[in-house]
């Protein structure tokens, strides 16, 4: 198959991946022949069938990029492979010489961890007599510090081999008994000191304390004759207010019982001066509704009489009208009232239809 009747612009089995992507200008060369065949490439874009070219042109260049791609890809996927397997050889090479470096080198790191902790040991012993000489509190007590250097001195009568370290360990013991003594002097002296401080102090306490009883018991007493005096004084003013409280209720209820026989007084004439005033207002009251009534009747009288004659000079209007046809020669009874009334001629009479 020709290239001109392949699916694809380049054959991409014509190719191999180390042309393509390793050996240098493979890409380019691939880029430079596909742009030389687009530039080759005149279809008419007037006609279908040159429309239908076109298509299929770039259908081409897509198969033949999709087409070196996935060689690409195969070539990636090889090449991680490969270089999988070197990594997992270099890691287990590693491993194996560092396993075997290790071994050989035992036992001078045996020997070099050993002299390390035998001079740790040395120092340690060496820091642990010098923070002997140091303590928790900011002032020990004498009893503290004699104990400290007994467990010192302890320590140096151990059996224990020094070896290079002997020199420095019984400066350590000189430099600790020196300062634990020197502490101790100095405690002693303070204790004897705070002791004396303290004696004089507790014979100073017990002078205080002794006359503050003696102020306590001299104010005890003035207090008692005090209390005495003003319980007196308390219980004279009580009974002078008793007194003086009796004496003042029995004003007061004289005053009050005076007040209620005049207010019952005037309360007796008040009452008298509104009964007579009631009476008086009932009769007028009586009075006032009679003659009211009397006054409703003469008016309902009177209006009634003016009812009535009103009706019967509206009757005898009406009945000297009917006269009036009769004297004419008519019926009243007739067709003549009945057209009078319906004519207006018969005064205060009317017919509805």
């Amino acid at each position: 198959m020709s290239d001109t009747e392949s699916k694809e612009l380049i054959v991409v089995q014509t190719l191999t991946p180390a042309a393509v992507f390793v050996d240098p200008g493979g890409v380019d060369a691939i880029v430079a022949r596909v742009k030389k065949e687009i530039d080759a490439f005149k279809p008419d874009i007037s006609t279908p069938a040159g429309r239908a070219a076109i298509a299929s042109f770039a259908f081409k260049i897509a198969k033949t990029k999709t087409g070196i791609e996935a060689m690409g890809k195969d070539l990636v996927a090889e090449t991680k492979r490969s270089v999988k397997k070197i990594d997992t050889e270099r890691a287990r090479l590693w491993d194996e010489l560092e396993a075997l470096q290790k071994a050989a080198r035992k036992p001078l790191d045996d020997y070099e961890t050993a002299e390390a902790n035998r001079i740790v040991g040395h120092e340690n012993r060496l820091r642990q007599i010098d923070e002997a000489t140091r303590f928790a509190l900011d002032e020990p007590s004498a009893a503290i510090i004699r104990e400290r250097i007994g467990v010192v001195e302890g320590w140096r009568t151990d059996v224990y081999d020094w070896q290079e370290f002997a020199a420095r360990g019984e400066m350590a013991f000189a430099d600790a008994f020196r300062a634990l003594n020197s502490k101790l002097t100095a405690q002693v002296q303070r204790e004897a000191e705070r002791a004396e401080l303290e004696a004089f102090r507790k014979a100073e306490t017990e002078r205080l304390q002794k006359e503050n009883d003696e102020r306590i018991a001299k104010e005890a007493a003035d207090r008692a004759t005090r209390e005495a005096e003003e319980k007196a004084a308390r219980e004279k003013a009580e009974a002078d207010r008793v007194a003086k409280a009796e004496q003042d209720r029995l004003t007061r209820e004289a005053d009050e019982a005076k007040q209620r026989a005049e207010q019952a007084e005037c309360d007796r004439v008040a009452a008298e001066k509104r009964a007579t005033e009631a009476a008086a207002k009932a009769v007028a009251d009586e009075q006032a509704r009679v003659a009211a009534a009397k006054k409703s009747d003469d008016e309902a009288a009177a209006a009634r009489a003016k009812d009535r004659a009103n009706r019967d000079a509206k009757n005898m209007a009406a009945a000297a009208a009917i006269d009036r046809l009769t004297v004419r020669g008519k019926d009243p009874w007739g067709d003549g009232i009945v057209e009078a009334i319906a004519a207006g001629k018969i005064p205060h009479v009317t017919i509805s239809y």
